[in-house]
């Protein structure tokens, strides 16, 4: 058996690296499936049948050629209730003894671990986790080598700040109260689910469209066919067909600092749009993810059990989700398919119905009629 590990290699571009796996596999699948074993970026040891690719990123990037040779299984983040576990039966344990403590020495509250999770740590896996933990350890190792040592020391919400310092994230939230041209979506990062709030500002101007907020080429696409469904429809809402030549539109992402992009964003943007021009508030509790195309469909999206799970922390209570997406939810979390209603829709027209706290009025050249 041959193990390569690819970070003794000095290869610092992905496709000299995705190339050297090629290799490796094309090598064994034409020389009798000789047994080659090697290493991704710190990862375990793989065969050549088989390779796991813990970041997402990396992942997306293999294809081609190497994407048709491997089989690809894909892992998804840890739940807090899991992390939580992982730390009180491992990481907690193996930590102590690391720095030569016992349980009876130092003990963490069940409180204090889940703050640590949700305060100090935002990653899909545990291993910042785990550095917390040992940041603890160390520090109640030095009370024990002080001058008048304590017997033990528990750490606590109220004295956790004494060993981890302030706290690194806030959890998200969702908006205090209905709003106009705010809507909150779910997006799907490295880290795990999270809400993404997007917001729609129309003021006069000559017909400019600006997004900002980091949004990569995938959200700029989705903004731009929102704004075209809505221009196609305009009559239909009650709104000045003229808007997009008289009007500058504004879509913006807070926390500019963080890259985003998907394809799963039009849903949202549609709504805010049209909220922003109809004066219509949309529903603090409602998120939605969901793509749309110039026709208004709703196409399905990825990643529903971890954007489900920030929206169940967020406190969201409807989901607005595609209808192609509705055999996902028997994947989802007990805990999140109990607390979170999900509603499920093919159309942009049914999220208007859903998301606005007044049911949009839809004008045709016949009548006017309300959305039931």
């Amino acid at each position: 058996d041959k193990y390569l590990n690819l970070n003794d290699l000095g290869i610092y571009s992905t496709a000299s690296t995705l190339a050297l796996i090629l290799n490796i596999v094309a090598y064994g699948a034409y020389k009798a499936f000789e047994p080659y074993f090697f290493k991704i970026y710190g990862t375990s040891q793989f065969t050549a049948q088989f390779i796991k690719v813990r970041n997402a990123y990396f992942f997306v990037i293999i294809s081609g050629a190497l994407g048709l040779a491997l089989f690809a299984k894909e892992f998804f983040q840890l739940f807090s209730e899991e992390k939580f576990h992982i730390a009180k039966r491992h990481l907690i344990k193996k930590q102590l003894k690391k720095h030569g403590l016992t349980s009876r020495k130092l003990k963490i509250t069940d409180d204090a671990v889940e703050k640590i999770i949700t305060a100090y740590t935002k990653e899909a896996g545990v291993r910042r986790l785990e550095g917390c933990i040992a940041k603890i350890c160390r520090k109640a190792a030095r009370q024990f080598t002080a001058e008048n040592p304590p017997s033990s020391v528990t750490v606590t919400l109220k004295n956790l700040a004494d060993f981890l310092g302030s706290e690194k994230f806030k959890p998200d939230h969702i908006p205090e109260k209905d709003s106009i041209g705010t809507v909150t979506g779910l997006a799907y990062t490295t880290a795990g689910g999270e809400i993404m709030p997007l917001e729609v500002s129309v003021m006069p101007g000559t017909g400019k469209i600006e997004l900002t907020g980091s949004l990569g080429d995938v959200m700029k696409e989705s903004a731009k066919a929102a704004i075209s469904y809505i221009r196609k429809n305009s009559e239909k809402y009650g709104i000045d067909p003229k808007f997009y030549k008289e009007k500058d539109i504004h879509v913006h992402a807070p926390e500019g600092a963080v890259p985003k992009d998907g394809p799963s964003a039009g849903c949202a943007m549609a709504t805010a749009l049209l909220s922003e021009l109809t004066g219509m508030k949309i529903r603090r509790d409602v998120a939605m993810t969901g793509e749309i195309t110039i026709r208004g469909n709703v196409l399905p999206i990825g990643g529903l059990k971890e954007k489900t799970m920030a929206a169940y922390k967020a406190g969201v209570k409807t989901v607005i989700i595609p209808a192609d997406n509705e055999g996902d939810i028997d994947e989802l979390s007990p805990v999140v398919k109990d607390s979170l209603e999900f509603i499920t829709v093919n159309s942009i027209e049914k999220v208007f119905d859903i998301a606005f706290v007044e049911k949009p009025v839809i004008k045709t050249i016949y009548q006017t009629v309300t959305v039931q």
